[in-house]
């Protein structure tokens, strides 16, 4: 019988015997990422318009019939260290503006939501709300972000209702800031937190915090208002945790993965490779997807836990991974 041997990223055929890129016992699968609910990167391509036309229905209306959102492929903003920092475009609003716009996730019924998220302020009048969070009606709205100009000088706002309490710091118009709410599913409670920098674990003291009313939320919500915010809007980020809404982490830790399988096979044998990732960050993840590449040469088979593939990438999605904690899949093959 022929053999296969197994080399690192390789494929060399020499007669009728392959030398496969197949990996050994100790050789790490490819790819571990964390994803949020969902990230919007505004990046819908190079025609200027309105975002609910280019996004072809991606972000829908639930409010006003002109002064629209719009995309604009030359707005994007970025941050250093932030997870979706300088990719395509940006939504804009202006105080003239009367669309109402909004993005759905999955319906969050309990617990913490996260949403961060890049803005830069040019204008401002008496203050109004220009993002939040909503049900999947029309009026339940929570966490309200405002923005005033109070005597040339930027504030930003936190409300349950359409009255806002402002924030006494200082900030800047025509500086990109991060802003992250915090939201609590089960109790109301509400944070805000204004950066201008990347803070890869949540600060211990919020800009503004507030009891708020307690309720379900599957959208994020942009809105234009008469005494609101001209603004650019980028890199909208939703997740359960801090880390994952920034999309980087400080613990010095990482997710690993252990990859195994036999060390040869014969021509046709079917065998199976092993892949334990292990979560070492610090933190709960949420959403996590793992993600590795098959050599050309074998054909894919059985794959354990509702895993996929795309030709000879195979996936899995873990929905919640505990610091310290391992999980387990398997690809069978044949040779």
């Amino acid at each position: 019988m022929r053999r296969i041997m197994f080399t690192v990223m390789s494929l060399l055929i020499v007669g009728s015997m392959v030398f496969s890129n197949l990996t050994p016992l100790t050789a790490q699968a490819e790819a571990i990422t964390m994803t949020p609910l969902w990230a919007e990167n505004f990046d819908y391509g190079s025609t200027l318009g309105n975002l609910t036309t280019v996004s072809a229905g991606t972000w829908v209306n639930h409010s006003g019939t002109a002064g629209f959102v719009t995309y604009d492929p030359a707005a994007g903003l970025s941050m250093p260290g932030y997870g979706s920092s300088g990719v395509g475009g940006a939504a804009t609003i202006a105080a003239s503006g009367a669309e109402d716009v909004n993005r759905g996730f999955t319906n969050q019924t309990s617990g913490t939501v996260y949403v961060a998220t890049l803005v830069e302020v040019s204008a401002a009048g008496a203050g109004a709300y220009f993002l939040h969070l909503k049900d999947a009606g029309t009026f339940n709205f929570r966490a309200r972000v405002f923005a005033k100009s109070d005597a040339g000088i930027l504030r930003f706002g936190l409300g349950d209702t359409s009255t806002g309490t402002y924030s006494t710091a200082n900030f800047s118009f025509n500086t990109t800031y991060l802003l992250v709410i915090k939201f609590d599913t089960t109790t109301g409670n509400t944070a805000l937190y204004v950066l201008d920098s990347v803070s890869t674990t949540e600060p211990t003291t919020p800009l503004l915090s507030m009891s708020g009313t307690a309720q379900a939320v599957e959208a994020v919500a942009i809105r234009q208002a008469s005494g609101g915010p001209t603004a650019i809007i980028d890199g909208v980020r939703v997740a359960n945790t801090w880390e994952d809404a920034i999309g980087s982490s400080a613990s010095g830790g990482s997710f690993t993965i252990a990859k195994s399988a036999p060390a040869t096979v014969d021509i046709s044998d079917v065998f199976t490779y092993t892949l334990v990732a292990t979560n070492a960050t610090g933190a709960v993840r949420n959403s996590v997807v793992i993600t590795d590449s098959l050599p050309l040469s074998v054909t894919v088979g059985t794959i354990s836990d509702g895993g996929t593939a795309t030709g000879n990438v195979v996936s899995w999605d873990v929905a919640s991974l505990a610091d310290g904690a391992s999980v387990t899949r398997t690809v069978q093959v044949t040779a």
